[in-house]
C-alpha cells in the first residue's frame, strides 16, 4: 500500500497509545482496495443494546402512526425530503413493532413508510442512495454548499441499520433486500471527484471513510460517521455476515485511528478534520458515542479516549 508511511504510523501510534488496543494493518476490502483494519473483537449486543436504540419502547400508538406522514420535510418544505429523519420516523416504528401487543398497524406503517422512502430513492449499480431534496450550506458556508439532491453517509448508516431492525423483527426478505442495498451504496467507494452518488472513499493512507457531507475535499465528519457505523454494526448484528464484520472494523479503525487529529487537548474536539470548526454539544455527542463504540467492542480503548474528550471539556471551562 502506497502513502505516508510516517503520518499513518503516528497516528495510529498515538491511537492506540492506550491499554489493550490492537494496532491497524492494511487488509484487501472494500472493491478489492487496500484498507486499514485493526483485528479487534465486535462484542455481540442484545437487541435492546443495539446502538440506535433508543428510545427502546413502543414511541407511537396505533392511532399515531396510522397518522405519520409518508416522508419528513426540511423544514415542513414540500418536497424537500429529509433522508435522516425520514430513517429515524421509520426506526421509531420499528421500535414500536417490538414492543406492541398487537404488531399489524405498525407492520402496515413500516411497510407505507418504506414504500414512499424507497421511491426518494436513486438507484445506482444496485444501491440505493437516499437524498436530501435542498440545498445545504456546511456550516452554513455558501462556500461549501451541497446542490439538491445530495447523499449522506450518516443518513445511509442510519437507514441500513433501520432495515436491518425490521429484517430483525420481522423475518421478512424485503427488508434484507432493502438494508443490503443501502450496504452497497457505502461499501462502492469512489473518488470523491466522481460524479455518480457515492458517501464512502478510501484515502491515500487506506482508511476508510463514511462522510457526511460528500464533497470533492472531504472533511472528515466525526459524529456522522460514527452514526453511519452504528448502522454497520446493526446490519452485522442482524446477518452475523463475516463481510459486514470487516467492513465495520475497517469503519472503526479510521476513527480510533484519527482520535489524535480530531482531540484539541485542553479543549472543544473538532467537528470535522476539514475545517477548523468547534462546538460544544457536538463534542459532549463525540463522548457519548466514543462510550456506545466501547460497548460495541473489545481492544479499542475507546472508552479510555471519551475520558480524555470529556477531561478536555471540563479543563476548557476552566
Amino acid at each position: 500500500m502506497t502513502g505516508p508511511i510516517d503520518r499513518r504510523t503516528f497516528l495510529a501510534t498515538a491511537a492506540i497509545g492506550l491499554t489493550g488496543c490492537v494496532a491497524s494493518q492494511a487488509s484487501p476490502s472494500l472493491n478489492e482496495e487496500n484498507v486499514q483494519q485493526a483485528n479487534f473483537e465486535l462484542v455481540t449486543l442484545p437487541y435492546d443494546q443495539w446502538p440506535s436504540s433508543n428510545p427502546d419502547r413502543q414511541y407511537y400508538s396505533p392511532e399515531e402512526v396510522s397518522e405519520l406522514p409518508d416522508l419528513k420535510m426540511y423544514r415542513g418544505e414540500s418536497g424537500a425530503t429529509h433522508a435522516l429523519q425520514t430513517s429515524r420516523q421509520l426506526n421509531l416504528v420499528a421500535q414500536s413493532i417490538r414492543h406492541a401487543d398487537s404488531t399489524g398497524v405498525f407492520e402496515d406503517a413500516a411497510d407505507r413508510l418504506t414504500d414512499a422512502y424507497v421511491e426518494t430513492a436513486t438507484g445506482f449499480k444496485n444501491a440505493l442512495f437516499f437524498p436530501y431534496e435542498f440545498e445545504f450550506n456546511v456550516h452554513g458556508n455558501p462556500a461549501h454548499k451541497l446542490p439538491s439532491p445530495w447523499y449522506s453517509g450518516m443518513a445511509q448508516g442510519l437507514s441500513l441499520g433501520t432495515f436491518a431492525r425490521l429484517y430483525h423483527l420481522t423475518g421478512r426478505d424485503r427488508y434484507a433486500q432493502l438494508a443490503e442495498r443501502t450496504y452497497k451504496s457505502i461499501t462502492d467507494v469512489r473518488l470523491p471527484t466522481s460524479n455518480s452518488p457515492w458517501v464512502s472513499t478510501i484515502d491515500d493512507e487506506g482508511y476508510f471513510w463514511i462522510e457526511e457531507y460528500p464533497m470533492q475535499k472531504p472533511a472528515h465528519t466525526l459524529n456522522g460517521k460514527i452514526f453511519a457505523i452504528y448502522g454497520l454494526y446493526e446490519y452485522w448484528r442482524a446477518t452475523g455476515r463475516d463481510d459486514v464484520a470487516v467492513t465495520t472494523r475497517e469503519a472503526m479503525t479510521t476513527v480510533r485511528d484519527h482520535l489524535p487529529e480530531f482531540r484539541k487537548e485542553g479543549g472543544v474536539s473538532r467537528y470535522c478534520l476539514t475545517h477548523d470548526v468547534t462546538a460544544e454539544g457536538y463534542h459532549q455527542i463525540h463522548v457519548r458515542q466514543f462510550r456506545q463504540l466501547d460497548e460495541m467492542t473489545a481492544g479499542t480503548a475507546f472508552g479510555e479516549w471519551a475520558d480524555r474528550y470529556q477531561s478536555d471539556f471540563w479543563t476548557s471551562k476552566e
